[in-house]
């Protein structure tokens, strides 16, 4: 049975200031799995337009992959990043589980799309599992911001994503 630090996990890492898109990039030539929330923006700059990307997220990076690949990414091969260390488990560095990162991620695209779904009915803190539509199985909670009601999900309590949806995809849980 292979050992806990040779099963590919989640790993929660913070990149170098204005470093994140460089860490992304890498990370894509290098064929290594990551989610980097960011968001595509139109800028001008001496008066051309372009297609810039931009994190979304405080230089977050999240690398899936073995532990030990990992810091051999960051120590060996110049990957920008340091990883977060973990305070309440007996790991050194976060680790973020498999469910709780694609419900993040799934949610995180969603909300691109700003959808627009008046109706939901809840109440902020009621935990819900997402029964319907494109974020089916997807659990999170209720929150409500700027007179509108969102279903939430949270990384370790350090990053959010949220998504509007109708009541009639919801149950609570």
């Amino acid at each position: 049975m292979p050992g806990v630090d040779n099963i590919p996990r989640w790993y929660a890492s913070r990149a170098g200031n204005c470093q994140t898109i460089s860490a992304k990039r890498k990370l894509e030539k290098w064929g290594v799995e990551h989610f980097v929330p960011t968001l595509k923006t139109l800028a001008i700059r001496s008066g051309r337009k372009r297609m810039v990307e931009k994190p979304l997220a405080g230089n977050l990076v999240f690398i899936r992959a073995v532990k030990q690949d990992v810091c051999d990414l960051i120590n060996y091969r110049g990957l920008p990043v340091h990883l977060i260390p973990d305070r309440c488990g007996n790991s050194s560095a976060l680790v973020i589980p498999d469910k709780q990162m694609e419900d993040f991620m799934r949610v995180y695209e969603f909300s691109l799309a700003d959808n627009e779904n008046p109706g939901i009915i809840l109440q902020a803190g009621d935990r819900v599992r997402v029964i319907a539509g494109d974020l089916l199985g997807v659990e999170g909670d209720v929150i409500e911001a700027d007179g509108c009601t969102y279903v939430s999900i949270s990384l370790c309590g350090m990053l959010q994503a949220r998504a509007k949806l109708p009541a009639s995809h919801l149950e609570k849980i």
